[in-house]
């Protein structure tokens, strides 16, 4: 990806700008997709590269430090961090008290879901689901990833 591009791409996400309608103008810009030499995945990837590595220090610490608190608040909640060769978090996963006794009670069958093209940061959120007797939709767990591999 030319550098120029990468330069609009992260000004039109700093405004705000979706990642199909930045991908839309600069290939308009460029004479069309087949000029521009990257596919909208590359630049969704782009930014996703660019939104982790500019991750503030005060971002991860606000987290882990929600993370002890819950831990003090609720001794069945667990958590664990998973970071890369960087030191850069890769994974997150968690699951509170209630989550964890729901599993132990109806976790028979587990169905794990991925959603990630509605939070800004296109970071995968994973929840591990289940049913209840009531058969209702109950979260045993959660998972929030940094890269679609891991």
């Amino acid at each position: 990806m030319a550098p120029v591009y990468k330069m609009l791409a992260e000004v039109n996400d700093a405004a705000g700008i979706g990642v199909t309608s930045s991908y839309n103008a600069i290939s308009r810009a460029g004479g069309g997709r087949k000029f521009v030499g990257f596919t909208k995945n590359d630049l969704k990837n782009h930014l996703r590269t660019v939104r982790t590595s500019s991750m503030e220090y005060g971002d991860a610490t606000a987290l882990l430090e929600y993370f002890r608190r819950q831990a003090q608040l609720d001794p069945g909640f667990f958590h664990e961090v998973e970071v890369d060769v960087e030191e850069n978090i890769a994974s997150i996963f968690w699951a509170d008290g209630k989550m964890r006794m729901d599993y132990h009670y109806f976790g028979d069958s587990i169905s794990f879901d991925t959603t990630y093209r509605t939070n800004k940061e296109y970071r995968p959120l994973a929840l591990f689901v289940g049913f209840n007797n009531h058969h209702q939709l109950t979260v045993f767990a959660a998972a929030l990833l940094y890269d679609e591999t891991t």
